[in-house]
């Protein structure tokens, strides 16, 4: 047994006696320094202590017997050190730094990783024998509808890959596609019509885990597929639903007055509920929030509506600060003071200014795409109240 060299001018009896008399607490420490000539703080004294070895527990390496540091006087006669291996410095620890523990956890590692790349490679197997071997027949773009062309437009317009060979996942795309819940519409619409259809090479992380697997997946994290038929040049057909190359014929009015609609209706929800958050209101929209806001869309725009949200959202927050009411009744009452003043000002025919978008909430693809490129009203999306008639008077104008 080597001793610390501040014990070496004992004997290992001494040394013995030192270690009893200190844990047997009949002397105080300082005394017991001084009675043995040692030089260390009273504190540090079981440092110096030779380890215990264990005679039970051999270090399953090298089978030399482990042995463990002494504990000080408060944790005595419970001794929580970790016991180690004083010939290869295996610790029974899951952190063992010894080599051998390095070198089998490098292996289980190694292991691990082959186990997960052999499952991952059956997945793909079974993700091609799905994806790949399903029989859709192409689809030939003089038979998309209006709807399809509008969303699908929309889709490649935001997520088309750089080589048009697949439409990425909507989870990895900046900006948005649609406001509100349209986004996810939009994908079941076209993928329920065969429009688009899932790529085999989507990550495995898009597809549900279980006895299904891959048959139910994650329609914001998969690839798309275009299922469309392409007589003389790819670039060219996507090139044509991209821009939008509809005869005015082909619009269809009432179909295009209710996509308006349906994007005013979810970016009025998404400015609310940006707003609600801003304030710290919890608040969980209905039915009654879209019918408050349908009806003001039949006299304001959005961008008027952005400033009666605001207006109402500033007077329920004055009204909570001042302790008149409490935070939850003040973010229940915002729709009824919305509605309120929503009636007040088309009665009396007051003039509501119009907000501009916010930056958090930049316009989505699909507005752009129906605004912009289809009705080609522009900002009047935004800034008018959704018409039949702005939409008719964009169509009948005659060509230039």
């Amino acid at each position: 047994m080597k001793l610390h060299e501040k014990l070496q001018h004992l004997s290992l009896e001494s040394v013995e006696d030192l270690m009893r008399l200190y844990y047997s607490g009949d002397k105080a420490t300082n005394e017991i320094i001084g009675l043995f000539n040692i030089n260390i703080s009273p504190s540090r004294l079981y440092t110096l202590f030779p380890p215990e070895e264990l005679d039970d527990r051999l270090c399953p390496h090298c089978d030399s017997k482990m042995i463990v540091n002494r504990p000080s006087k408060t944790n005595y006669p419970k001794n929580n050190n970790t016991p180690f291996c004083s010939t290869c410095g295996h610790k029974e620890n899951y952190s063992c730094k010894c080599d051998k523990c390095i070198s089998d956890r490098e292996l289980k590692l190694k292991r691990l990783k082959e186990e997960k790349e052999r499952k991952d490679l059956e997945k793909r197997k079974l993700i091609e024998l799905v994806y790949c071997n399903v029989s859709h027949k192409p689809i030939n773009i003089d038979s998309l509808e209006f709807e399809d062309k509008v969303y699908l437009g929309s889709l490649l317009r935001f997520a088309l890959s750089e080589d048009m060979s697949n439409i990425l996942p909507l989870e990895s795309m900046e900006g948005s596609l649609a406001p509100g819940e349209i986004k996810y519409d939009i994908i079941r619409y076209l993928y329920s019509k065969n429009i688009i259809t899932v790529h085999p090479m989507s990550s495995l992380s898009a597809f549900k885990e279980g006895e299904d697997f891959p048959n139910t997946f994650y329609i914001n994290l998969v690839n798309y597929h275009l299922n469309i038929k392409y007589d003389v040049d790819k670039s060219c057909t996507i090139n044509e639903i991209l821009n939008s190359k509809m005869l005015k014929e082909e619009i269809q009015i009432n179909l295009a007055y209710n996509m308006w609609k349906q994007i005013a209706l979810q970016e009025c929800l998404e400015y609310l509920d940006y707003q609600m958050k801003k304030v710290g209101f919890s608040f969980n929209p209905g039915e009654k929030t879209n019918v408050v806001f349908n009806d003001l869309l039949d006299n304001f725009s959005v961008s008027q509506i952005y400033g009666i949200i605001y207006k109402s959202i500033t007077n329920a927050t004055r009204y909570y600060q001042e302790n008149k009411i409490t935070k939850k009744q003040a973010a229940n009452s915002v729709i009824t003071r919305c509605q309120g003043f929503g009636e007040r000002a088309f009665i009396e025919q007051w003039q509501i200014s119009k907000y501009s978008r916010l930056k958090d909430l930049p316009q989505s693809c699909l507005s752009e795409f129906l605004f912009n490129k289809v009705l080609k009203i522009g900002s009047k999306g935004f800034d008018e109240i959704p018409s039949i008639e702005i939409i008719e008077c964009e169509v009948c104008r005659p060509c230039d």
